[in-house]
């Protein structure tokens, strides 16, 4: 008799590369991946890429700048504008822009473009105040 364990659907690499129980270079969930690829674009400054200068997005300008909750759809507006130019597999549902003592969060909810009927995956990054201005 042949039995059939059921394992989660691993594809691609999520970089940065991160050491985990597969080796540095392990297999990421599409979710994992799908959230690497947004970071990359959200965090490249535009016209950072030489052959492909309209890469990145102003999230950059932004942070950089002096920042306060007014902007905070500036920053949702680079976001959005990021996934749908360079991540097409990634469907935005959701960005929260939020102050923390320590600098902002921005909270990411998000499909998979193919899996649009489950729920979003929700994820979140904390961008330090050392780069960013009090208002």
């Amino acid at each position: 008799m042949v039995s059939v364990t059921s394992t989660q659907e691993l594809r691609g690499l999520g970089l940065p590369a991160s050491r985990g129980p597969g080796g540095l270079f392990e297999s990421k969930r599409p979710e994992d991946v799908a959230w690497s690829d947004l970071l990359i674009a959200l965090f490249t400054p535009l016209g950072a890429r030489l052959m492909r200068r309209s890469a990145g997005s102003a999230l950059h300008e932004l942070l950089f700048d002096p920042i306060d909750p007014r902007d905070f759809s500036l920053v949702e507006l680079a976001v959005r504008d990021a996934a749908t130019r360079q991540v097409p597999h990634v469907v935005i549902a959701n960005v929260a822009v939020l102050a923390r003592e320590k600098g902002i969060e921005l909270r990411i909810a998000f499909h998979l473009a193919n899996d649009r009927g489950s729920d979003p995956t929700v994820r979140a990054v904390t961008i330090d105040k050392t780069f960013i201005s009090p208002a």
